[in-house]
């Protein structure tokens, strides 16, 4: 089993028509800098990148800095991130702009029953506590999509704020790029619904 890069992953959603943020892997300080200019005023998240399992859990690491737009706090993120970061090389340090809205979960994995299927959910404490989500065996059409989504406890949340057809899509794309690439996990958490739109933050792929 092997975990594809960020840039690799993304460019498999590409094809899929499945939005992600701009993003970009950062060597320096200054390069981290230079990409927060080009978000035009938006604010920036860093994080560690590595593929050592121990980094997987950004958060708790210490591995992730967020709201940053100032030069020197973006400076400071970026010495901090590098110190915490020796301990999982190699690694890689990723600048990314920040959005806000509601989170959910989408990925898919290989069930030994029924092969290949589809997960989508509320993300948060939706689907850690409440276990709200719901389970699509591939292929995903657009009529068991529209039954998954009603069966959310959630779905009101989701509806109040993007279009059921946009969350179909994207349930159908997830399925179709399950089924037409080597794929054993695909983890999307999370996706951020903003602005009427979908974006994907992180991207974890197992081929």
């Amino acid at each position: 089993m092997v975990l594809v890069d960020y840039d690799d992953g993304k460019k498999i959603l590409d094809k899929y028509r499945i939005q992600s943020v701009p993003s970009k892997y950062v060597q320096s300080a200054d390069e981290a800098v230079a990409f927060s200019s080009s978000l035009k005023g938006k604010e920036m998240a860093m994080k560690v990148i590595s593929k050592n399992p121990d980094a997987l859990h950004k958060a708790k690491k210490g591995l992730v800095a967020l709201n940053l737009k100032e030069k020197e706090d973006i400076v400071k993120a970026w010495k901090d991130l590098e110190s915490k970061a020796k301990q999982f090389m190699p690694y890689k340090i990723q600048a990314q702009e920040m959005v806000r809205g509601i989170e959910i979960i989408i990925g898919g994995k290989i069930d030994p029953q029924f092969g290949k299927i589809v997960i989508i959910g509320l993300g948060g404490i939706y689907v850690e506590v409440l276990k709200d989500f719901q389970i699509g065996i591939c292929p995903v059409e657009a009529k068991n999509a529209d039954i998954m989504i009603g069966m959310l406890k959630s779905k009101q949340i989701l509806l109040n704020s993007i279009k059921k057809e946009t969350l179909v899509r994207l349930i159908m794309d997830v399925s179709r790029m399950m089924l037409e690439n080597d794929i054993s996990e695909l983890d999307l958490n999370p996706m951020i619904i903003h602005d009427g739109k979908i974006d994907a933050v992180d991207i974890r792929i197992i081929k």
